[in-house]
């Protein structure tokens, strides 16, 4: 009987940490609409957002990207897709972030935060984000679908 009893331990031990990996390998290491620990708390690029991160949801816009008066939402998933849903919150589009020509490979691209506002009175709103990676942060903006338009490189505060 012992060592059923001790079988069954060691099983639900098992059971429980197969269970709660997931929580705890996202709360460190990813963040749904992140990845990774460094740019905006929660662990994740994008964390801290709404909802905080660690596998949580992530910073949402909402604005008419497309002129027809509905507003759109949008938000940045794993550090490195722009997503618009439509305003019921049904994708409309899902694309990988551009990189920034010269300084940034489309595979490194983490980007953290996200704004929509109209920069140059164009009555066209641009999506604004940071890129963050090992050459530096970028202020980089977007036209309304998701595409480069500019960016500037952040100077590195020293506290």
């Amino acid at each position: 009987m012992k060592t059923c009893s001790i079988k069954l331990t060691a099983f639900l031990t098992l059971a429980l940490m197969l269970a709660i990996l997931p929580c705890a390998w996202s709360a460190g290491t990813s963040n749904m609409m992140g990845g990774g620990p460094g740019n905006g708390g929660g662990g994740g690029y994008v964390g801290g957002g709404m909802m905080g991160g660690g596998g949580m949801m992530s910073q949402f816009k909402a604005a008419d990207l497309n002129g027809d008066g509905v507003p759109e939402i949008t938000y940045i998933a794993a550090g490195s897709y722009l997503v618009i849903l439509d305003n019921t919150g049904k994708v409309k589009s899902s694309k990988l972030l551009p990189a920034i020509p010269g300084q940034t490979n489309q595979f490194y691209v983490r980007a953290s935060g996200i704004d929509i506002a109209d920069l140059d009175g164009d009555k066209i709103p641009e999506i604004i984000t940071q890129y963050s990676g090992f050459n530096g942060s970028y202020l980089v903006i977007l036209d309304n679908q998701g595409n480069y338009k500019s960016s500037e490189k952040l100077p590195s505060v020293v506290y």
